[in-house]
């Protein structure tokens, strides 16, 4: 179920997986202390390590990708990437054999080797993961360019995003409901008709309760990951001025900015290096028909 967000989402979902396979080891380590849980906790261990190896495999594809740009290189790519995983593997068992020699079964001093390498492992990942560059955008990466676009007149380049999107955090600029339906946006059969005259010809509406400072994006079958993209710019421009009901700009206003600066916005996309052939939102998934 969760396996579509692996391509949206991958830095985090690689991220995460090293944490768990931290826990995995953690709690390998724990059967020493207690070992009449042994067999519970160990296949507990075990299900963490393989959730973990799973998650780090399925987002590995995403990250070679990325390095191979327009070249379709992939094959030589991951040869590379997955020879040197094994070789980081065995010297990474060389070392443990040796440094467990040396610990001789003292609880103590395992407990804190652990802690400490897992924290160094943890770290390495996270750096090696800000060093990863992506020119396909997904909501994430779309809602940092429009709100740079929108205050700025200017798009940054993938470079300049990498290093602002988020690996561990939440996104800044993206609520996780941003994508909803009809029913959850919560408006009244007054205000529905009204986005509904408003959007009428386009692949999404933006619902923005009377009552709430939250306005949502509703996606219409049949719509393309471009209009996605456009409905986000759209959603930019309706909060130009804040979130705060009296800052808002109106639908009507936001949709006649969004279309005016269309052009503008997919050209500098374009010239900034940003892979608009490759619009990663298949993540949306709720639609509605109207």
């Amino acid at each position: 179920k969760e396996g579509k967000f692996f391509d949206v989402d991958p830095k985090r979902w690689r991220f995460n997986s090293a944490l768990i396979y931290a826990c995995g080891n953690g709690l390998e380590i724990m059967t020493q202390i207690f070992p009449s849980f042994f067999l519970v906790v160990a296949t507990v261990a075990n299900a963490m390590k393989q959730i973990s190896m799973l998650t780090a495999s399925a987002t590995r594809n995403t990250m070679y990708k990325s390095f191979g740009g327009r070249r379709d290189n992939i094959g030589n790519i991951t040869a590379k990437g997955e020879a040197q995983i094994v070789v980081a593997d065995l010297i990474g068992m060389f070392c443990g054999i040796q440094l467990s020699k040396v610990l001789a079964g003292n609880r103590k001093h395992l407990i804190m080797a652990y802690a400490i390498l897992s924290l160094v492992d943890i770290v390495a990942i996270y750096q090696e993961l800000r060093q990863v560059v992506f020119r396909s955008l997904n909501p994430e990466r779309a809602t940092l360019v429009i709100h740079d676009f929108i205050e700025n007149g200017k798009v940054p380049t993938p470079q300049e995003i990498t290093r602002r999107e988020g690996i561990l955090l939440p996104p800044r600029f993206l609520r996780r409901d941003t994508f909803s339906t009809p029913r959850r946006v919560l408006l009244t059969p007054e205000e529905l008709e009204h986005s509904l005259r408003i959007f009428k010809h386009e692949k999404y509406l933006i619902g923005c309760p009377s009552r709430s400072r939250r306005c949502n994006i509703v996606v219409r079958e049949g719509a393309r990951s471009v209009d996605v993209l456009q409905s986000l710019l759209t959603l930019g421009y309706l909060h130009v001025k804040g979130d705060a009901l009296e800052d808002r700009s109106s639908p009507e206003t936001a949709l006649e900015n969004a279309k005016r600066n269309w052009k503008p916005f997919m050209e500098s996309l374009h010239l900034n290096g940003w892979n608009v052939d490759n619009l990663v939102f298949h993540a949306v998934q709720r639609r509605a028909s109207w």
